[in-house]
């Protein structure tokens, strides 16, 4: 989901291809449908004359028994009536064999595109893999700048229990290690910095694989390339960002003055929405599927943007508290992008956080998705 240079616009390269190769299937899918109908009108007229050709055999068989002239205008209608099924049935075969051809072309290149997702799944993975790694990067330097007392807070976050909480905390540790024997921890030992950083960075790595990308071994959420592609066409959309590009963004608010505006924000490997109006409704909104609240650097940096900005007026910053997302798929950049897309036209921030059910939520998201699949936009 974060920019990787070369590797991320080899990846675009590759979906635009994908993109161009679902075109040529589905247009000459669009042919083949179209000459299966010849084909089925051919078979209709074939049908037709066969009916005639009944009805004249029967007055031929009738003419015997009424005179040798009527028989014989019967004999050349026959003979007409031959030439002209002749003639259908041989433009039958031709549209027979045209549409047999595109339809081995068509199974080809459906092929090639089973190929092209493949490919392009095995791309998402390392991309997706190179981010994991950055993230456990960048928390690993963040949390070597705090001391163990900081680190407290966030240990009983994650483990229900406070660093001091030794012997806990070691049960906990051997449990989510599995070890045994001589590799347990004593229920005395404290933790040192770099073990308790550790820990917490690898159960940060569990959370994220389960619930925190909210993605499972058979799916892939989107990539920021793809919501921008998507949500190209809304004016009050500014892009999608990672949090260490946050400051950036905002600085880019500040200096072009974009006072309505929003934009879609990656906390770790989990899209979140936020939608801004600071000249007629003066709020700010975060929207996070998982009903999450948002991190203090978040907050941090809206504050420190509207003093920039000197908005005199009192800002109110809305936060969901509903869970819309089911942890287990990977709908968080969807449910993103249909938050802001609602807000654009004029749904209220309670309306769309509003309690549903999980369930209801994604069967929703499905049927966005289902729509841009079909018609491209949204």
């Amino acid at each position: 989901m974060i920019k990787q240079g070369r590797f991320e616009e080899e990846l675009n390269n590759e979906m635009n291809m994908l993109d161009d190769l679902k075109g040529e299937v589905k247009y000459n899918q669009n042919i083949v449908n179209e000459l299966e109908d010849k084909i089925n009108n051919f078979q209709k007229k074939i049908d037709d004359l066969q009916d005639k050709e009944k009805n004249l055999k029967a007055n031929i068989y009738a003419g015997k028994f009424l005179g040798n002239i009527k028989k014989k205008i019967y004999e050349r209608n026959m003979n007409k009536m031959a030439e002209e099924k002749q003639s259908i049935e041989n433009k039958s075969k031709e549209v027979i064999n045209e549409a047999e051809n595109l339809k081995y072309l068509t199974n080809l290149q459906k092929q090639a595109l089973s190929n092209k997702e493949i490919k392009i799944r095995q791309k998402e993975q390392e991309l997706l893999n190179k981010q994991k790694d950055i993230n456990r990067k960048a928390n690993n330097i963040l949390y070597q700048g705090t001391t163990l007392e900081d680190l407290g807070p966030r240990t009983f976050e994650l483990f229900g229990v406070t660093r001091d909480s030794v012997s806990a905390l070691n049960d906990i540790y051997n449990n989510f290690y599995n070890l045994q024997g001589n590799e347990k921890r004593t229920t005395s030992t404290k933790f040192n910095k770099k073990d308790l950083i550790d820990f917490i960075l690898d159960k940060e790595d569990q959370i994220a694989n389960q619930q925190g990308n909210g993605k499972n071994n058979n799916d892939f959420g989107l990539w920021n390339y793809q919501i921008d592609k998507i949500m190209e066409p809304f004016k009050l959309y500014i892009k999608a960002i990672t949090l260490d590009e946050l400051d950036d963004m905002i600085k880019y608010i500040y200096d072009n003055k974009i006072l309505i505006g929003s934009f879609i924000l990656n906390i770790g490997n989990h899209w979140t929405a936020i939608y801004y109006d600071f000249t007629n409704e003066f709020v700010l909104e975060y929207y996070n599927p998982f009903g999450e609240p948002p991190k203090s650097i978040i907050i941090k940096s809206f504050k420190d943007l509207i003093l920039k900005l000197n908005i005199e007026v009192f800002v109110k910053f809305k936060i969901n508290r509903v869970q819309q997302q089911n942890i287990k798929t990977s709908n968080c950049g969807w449910f993103s992008m249909y938050y802001l897309i609602m807000r654009y036209n004029n749904y209220t921030f309670k309306y769309i956080t509003k309690f549903k059910s999980v369930k209801q939520e994604e069967q929703n998201i499905e049927q966005l998705k289902d729509k841009y699949d079909k018609f491209g936009f949204l």
